[in-house]
């Protein structure tokens, strides 16, 4: 049915009040991966509930480790609320026909020009540029919202995430944390992929 001009009036208000706020909303943005496949990278939300389940069962337990640091099958159903609605955060995910391939996130940390960055990559998924379109996608994300670094938190022999920025263009800094390399990833400034073709993918990004 249509709007009438009280919900109309409404939803503008809310529009504009957004634009003043400055916040950025995420856009869904179609890619072609490194052999072809095309993608679509999109805001993460409540619906999305089963279909990333179902991405963490695709996943191998090494995979798994690699993102939350723990020998784990499949992703306790209370955590999906979190990882698909983070408070005060961004998800994104990369989806391929009706499934879901990859999931990024930002969480904002106590600095003000930090969030915290973590990526799941499906395994058949890796190497073909998914990883790197989301952490391009994740970092715009980051600039939109005032903040200027991306940090995440890797196994020691992990280096997926410096190998991604870097494909993405993104500048890091690394120093050793309580066992674990704190990766810095500059926001700002990040070589686009050429046509929607981001150069490969991704690892896993473990999150603190």
């Amino acid at each position: 049915a249509p709007f009438t001009q009280v919900e109309l009036a409404r939803a503008q208000a809310l529009v504009d009040l957004v634009a003043e706020a400055g916040v950025a909303a995420a856009q869904p943005t179609a890619l072609l991966t490194d052999d072809g496949m095309a993608l679509v990278l999109r805001p993460g939300r409540a619906g999305d509930q089963e279909a990333v389940a179902e991405l963490h069962s695709r996943c191998s337990m090494s995979t798994l480790f690699h993102r939350y640091h723990t020998g784990m099958r499949t992703v306790p159903r209370r955590w999906l609320h979190r990882l698909l609605s983070p408070p005060r955060g961004t998800t994104v995910v990369a989806q391929c026909a009706d499934r879901v391939v990859a999931v990024g996130q930002l969480i904002p940390m106590s600095t003000p020009d930090s969030a915290e960055v973590s990526l799941l990559v499906e395994d058949g998924w890796q190497g073909r540029g998914v990883g790197t379109a989301l952490l391009g996608a994740l970092a715009r994300a980051a600039r939109a919202d005032g903040r200027r670094e991306l940090v995440g938190w890797c196994l020691p022999s992990e280096t997926g995430l410096i190998r991604t920025a870097a494909r993405a263009g993104l500048a890091t800094s690394v120093r050793r944390e309580d066992g674990l390399l704190r990766v810095s990833v500059e926001a700002g400034g990040p070589r686009d992929a050429v046509a929607g073709r981001p150069e490969s993918a991704s690892r896993q990004v473990a999150s603190g």
